[in-house]
């Protein structure tokens, strides 16, 4: 598609380049921020919640109960820059996996540690806030 578009020396080839070029930088550079800044997600004594989504925005529920296990995974790129995925996973066949992708390492593994205690409260929007069981309140 590229060639095609350089080999051609018509004004709609460079349009069309130049379209998909802004559309490349936009995927690669731009989306995965603008993605960050739309999850938000909050954690109670009943389950956790996660929002997600840049144009259509979808909502899950996960209730504390139906959670079988929790991982925290970092990929190589990912432990480079000091970032993780939390992975809930839960019984059942379709949906038995909920991500919440790009959270600091030290983050992902607390809200993991805080599920698995029961009594933690966190009510995110890309700013986290764990309740501890003190009943202190640390912002991070």
């Amino acid at each position: 598609f590229i060639g095609f578009a350089i080999r051609a020396s018509t004004p709609i080839s460079f349009v069309i380049l130049a379209v998909y070029l802004a559309l490349a930088v936009w995927m690669l550079w731009l989306y995965p921020r603008a993605y960050y800044d739309a999850l938000e997600f909050g954690i109670d004594d009943h389950g956790s919640t996660i929002e997600r989504g840049v144009w259509w925005r979808s909502h899950t529920a996960l209730p504390r109960i139906r959670v079988q296990h929790s991982d925290v995974s970092q990929g190589p790129l990912q432990r480079r820059y000091g970032v993780a995925t939390l992975k809930l996973y839960t019984a059942g066949s379709h949906y038995n996996k909920v991500e919440l992708p790009g959270l600091r390492h030290d983050e992902a593994v607390a809200i993991r540690d805080a599920l698995i205690a029961g009594g933690a409260d966190v009510k995110v929007n890309n700013k986290y806030c764990y309740r501890l069981p003190e009943g202190k309140v640390i912002p991070k």
